[in-house]
Order: C-alpha cells, then structure tokens, then sequence
C-alpha cells in the first residue's frame, strides 16, 4: 500500500525514500550522510517504512497523523491556534549561548511549576520550549551575522542542548511532577508515557488538595490566584523545539573563505543551494538520532525553528525542502519573524507550519503611541491586528530590564494585560516568551516583582491579569 504523504496525498517516491532511510538509520543508531540518501532514494519505495510503525516506535518525535497545512490567507482573522504547533503554546526561549539560563534544574523548576512566593510549586506551568542559540562560543554566528557559523559550531549547538540544556529540563520536570504528584510513572494511575494520572494531588506540608478552577483558600497560591486555576489533570509531555542553524551562504569551499564542514568526504559550499540544503537535512538527522538515544522521559519533540527572523526568496527551496523533510515524522517547522521582516505576511508561502510575530513593543518606544520604528507603528494594538489578520501567534517580551525599571515592567504588563481584549490570550492563540535569558526564574524569587512571574502565570491559564503591580 503507497504511504501518504504529510499532505494526505500519495507520499512522493523522493520522500518515501527519506523516511525509510531515516526510520532505519534512527533504529540501527547509525549516521546519515548523503550518499545514503542517494542509496534509499535509488531503492525507492522499497526503502519506505511505515510512517505508523516509526511513530509507534519514537512516540517522542513528533505527532501522529499528516501535519496540517498552515492557515490560508481569507476566510476571516484569526490568531495562529495550536493546531498548527503540534500543542505547543506559551513556548519560552531557551538560549543556549548564556549558560546561567540552561544549565542547571534550578532554572527551568520556575518555568516548569508554577511557584508560590514562599518557593514552593502549587501547579505545572510552562509546557513548551524551544533551543536556539545565536552565537557559538568561536564567535561565530548562528544566525544570519556575520561571520556565519560552521560545522563545529553547529555541534556544539547540539552537544550543550543534548548535553546540558535538554537534561537538565527533564531533571526539572521530574522534580516538580515528584512535588505535585509522586513522579512520571509513580502516582495512583501512573503512566509512564504520560506521567501520573488523576490530578495534581496535595502539595506538601499545604494540607489541601488542589480544584481544577478554584483558587485555594490556603497554602501556596493563596491571594495569588484571582478567579481560581488551580492546578489539576494528568500532565502532558513537555513539548519541545529546536533551533536549525542558519546555512549562511558566506560559507563556501573557496580557498580565501571559512570552509563549513564536510559531509561523507565532500566539503560543503554554503553558497550552493544543493549544498545548504544537504547540510540543514544532515543536522535535523543528527539531533534525531540524539533524540532517540536520549530517551528522555516526559518529554517529545515537535519540530525545527528557522533561526533566521526574515526570509530571503532565494532560501525558499531549501525552507520548503526542510519542511518537506521533517513533515513525515510528524514535526513541524516553525518561524518567530520580527515585525519588520520582509514577506512576514506572506509566511504560508515559504513552508513554515507556524509563524510567531515579535511586536518588538518593548524594545523600543513602545508608550509613545505615535512612535514608529522602521516606519512601522510600535503599539501592540498594530502588531496583535496584523498577527491575527495573517493567522500568526504573539511573541511575549521582555528582558533583565524589568528588574530594574518601573518603565520597562510597564511595558511588559501590557503585553499581558491586552492579551485577553486583543484576542491573543492562552489558550486561543500560540505565543512565544522571549525573557531576554533567565530572567522569569529570576522574577519568580524576586519579592518586589513576584506579581509579574505570578502574571505571566495568569495569562497562560487565561485567568485575568491584575492591576498593574498589585
């Protein structure tokens, strides 16, 4: 029977041929180069797997089921839903490049439980992350700067996420799920594909057990939840993203420039198409082949983010033939633009599954509500219009700022505190957190500035956000 392809349709002979070479390569542990995809696409069908065997064997990589097509221009405005995300919503960044950020369970605990003022976890909170880094400890970019980046430094990127950064997350789950509950796997109605079943349980030393919908009276949460949320229901996996390096087309093999690697003995020239797209495949099966390895528990990836935050048209085919790549597996590839990028209205025509947009309001004159920047209006109101008019999601942010300025925690309250009269409130539409790096763990131990951390935590339940500073 001819496999369907991540659109319905008949899969394609070339796309057969990835999946069964990626679905054996994945199984055997081995390495993937491009003579194997010349090998498995000469085979044909006859190197297809079984798209439901794969998933059924890697329930961790991606979602079952064809991965949707993105939202089309027409048909009214509406903000980007999690459809389209594979579930991932309130997706915070995690930047690689600032260890303090990534490193230890003690960063991510705040992010992943929801924690009271006295330190102690009263919900589960931040479910989705996504793993970029937009520079390598050689100085080199991994984004579009300059000078771009190479193969070593797209390893690093992979050995400190898998290394560090992805450990340590799964470290922090297990210690907030042991406090709620007893563990992945360890509570009354256990399972160990999804954790402990039948609700979020007592919190320790709190003496009461917590109501879906209504705040406790006493304990942890106690004054801090307006309108109730209290944790409650099985957890669900932690939904991850990963960042692909951006093939930067100053890369090449000449002699005067940085050569970017080699793959199966021929050095790549980033300034061919062929040869970009050659490497971008070659680093999405490196880090799944260090997904399954890793095993983690609690945990599943759901795509790729292209690091880069405006489209160049002559990226396009390897955008698309990215897309095309991971599509089989149930991963979708994700974008976050800037609100000046070129062609961000038209995102659906570049392969993206998700577009994200960043209002940059709290960057720049954002108060000033004639200010422009780039030409552009700095207000969220302009950006939230567009987002939902072109089917994108909202970019929260905010950055170290906020711990010490009155104006900066201003701007930052309005990005939560016009969620819900805008529209792009959790849970109807897909937002990003940027926090600058660390800086929500920070504000979760900050008395001064609790209220903001316990704000954030309202918005993504979609529970009315306060007054500002009470």
């Amino acid at each position: 029977m001819l496999e369907r392809g991540a659109d319905g349709g008949p899969m394609t002979r070339r796309r057969a041929a990835q999946l069964g070479l990626l679905t054996a390569g994945l199984a055997a542990g081995g390495a993937l180069g491009t003579s194997g995809l010349a090998r498995a696409a000469a085979g044909g069908l006859q190197a297809a797997s079984s798209i439901s065997e794969f998933w059924s064997a890697n329930r961790s990589i991606g979602t079952p089921g064809p991965v949707p097509p993105p939202p089309q221009p027409g048909g009214g405005s509406f903000y980007l839903s999690p459809e389209y995300t594979g579930g991932a919503n309130d997706i915070m960044l995690i930047y690689v490049q600032n260890r303090a950020a990534y490193a230890t369970p003690s960063v991510y605990r705040p992010l992943v439980g929801a924690l009271s003022p006295q330190g102690e976890v009263f919900d589960r909170f931040l479910r989705s992350y996504l793993f970029l880094s937009l520079h390598a400890p050689s100085g080199n970019r991994l984004d579009n700067g300059a000078p771009g980046s190479v193969q070593s430094d797209w390893q690093w990127f992979l050995d400190e996420t898998f290394g560090t950064a992805l450990p340590a997350l799964e470290s922090a789950l297990q210690g907030v799920e042991r406090d709620l509950r007893g563990g992945f796997g360890e509570g009354p109605g256990g399972d160990s594909g999804t954790g402990a079943g039948g609700g979020a349980g007592p919190v320790s030393g709190t003496g009461f057990a917590p109501t879906p919908g209504a705040g406790p009276a006493s304990g942890p949460g106690a004054g801090f939840l307006p309108g109730g949320g209290f944790g409650g229901g099985r957890p669900r996996p932690l939904d991850v993203y990963l960042m692909v390096p951006y093939p930067h087309d100053g890369v090449t093999d000449k002699a005067l420039a940085t050569p970017w690697g080699s793959i199966d003995g021929k050095t790549m020239n980033l300034s061919l198409e062929a040869d970009r797209e050659t490497v971008l495949k070659w680093f999405v099966q490196q880090a799944l082949e260090r997904w399954r390895a890793a095993r983690f528990q609690g945990m599943r990836l759901l795509g790729f983010y292209w690091v880069r935050e405006d489209v160049v048209a002559y990226h396009t085919p390897e955008i698309t033939a990215l897309a095309d790549f991971i599509h089989p597996f149930g991963l979708r590839l994700l974008w976050i633009p800037w609100k000046g990028a070129e062609w961000a209205r038209i995102w659906t025509n570049f392969g993206f599954d998700a577009a994200i947009y960043q209002p940059n309001y709290y960057l720049y004159d954002g108060l000033n509500l004639g200010a422009k920047h780039k030409g552009l209006p700095t207000t969220l109101t302009w950006t939230a219009q567009q987002a939902e008019y072109y089917h994108m999601g909202i970019e929260l942010e905010f950055d170290g700022r906020v711990l010490t300025s009155s104006d900066y925690q201003q701007r930052f309250y309005h990005y939560l505190a016009q969620g819900r009269p805008l529209g792009y409130e959790s849970p109807q539409a897909v937002t990003s957190i940027y926090d600058g790096g660390g800086t929500l763990s920070q504000l979760a131990t900050d008395s001064a500035l609790y209220w903001l951390y316990r704000d954030v935590y309202l918005f993504t339940k979609g529970l009315p956000i306060p007054p500002l500073g009470q």
